[in-house]
């Protein structure tokens, strides 16, 4: 199994997500803490978090309501062409 295989990589990437405390104009360019990068072992990742209503058929009416909101976060290798 590769070093860099999402079966590695994909708990190592999340758990940094959620250490996460300092955010800034190189890890989240938008100001909006949804769309951060991350680096692991020399490799950058883009971390994206989407709210979603309960029923994931549309955007949550309040993000910040958890009572209202599926979030899911999606990695992705920042040097895969995603086409």
């Amino acid at each position: 199994m590769s070093a860099h295989s999402p079966t590695r990589t994909r708990p190592r990437c999340s758990t940094r997500y959620g250490r996460l405390s300092h955010f800034d104009r190189d890890n989240d360019p938008h100001g909006e803490h949804d769309l951060v990068t991350i680096e692991h072992d020399g490799v950058r990742y883009f971390a994206k978090i989407d709210y979603y209503s309960l029923d994931m058929n549309a955007g949550s009416e309040d993000p910040s309501d958890s009572a209202q909101t599926t979030r899911i976060l999606t990695i992705m290798r920042a040097d895969t062409d995603p086409a």
